[in-house]
């Protein structure tokens, strides 16, 4: 079975003809994909207790019109100071730094 947008319900396909529909989860065509665990707070998903997440696909229609609304916001993931950081301080952070990416 084929994803739907979370929002719009469009059906996603795969980026190219030869994977299957299943593939379109792993590899969405003018999409994204999130996957989560869940987390602290929520009382549907939690990794940690029954190994059960989530994945979500967006169609990059219905990301275009989320910008810069509170729908979303975009981050920029800083790898070169998170490796900075490692060597400097000796310890490997839990997740990436992000940075809110100004009006989005």
């Amino acid at each position: 079975m084929k994803p739907r947008c979370f929002k719009c319900e469009k059906v996603i396909c795969p980026n190219t003809e030869k994977y299957s529909d299943e593939d379109a989860w792993r590899m969405p065509l003018d999409a994204v994909l999130f996957s989560g665990g869940g987390s602290y707070g929520s009382r549907i998903y939690d990794t940690l207790m029954d190994g059960i997440g989530v994945d979500i696909v967006v169609c990059d229609d219905c990301l275009k019109k989320a910008r810069g609304t509170w729908l979303m916001r975009e981050v920029v993931r800083d790898r070169d100071s998170r490796a900075a950081r490692v060597k400097r301080d000796g310890y490997r952070p839990l997740s990436d730094p992000a940075r809110v990416v100004e009006g989005g």
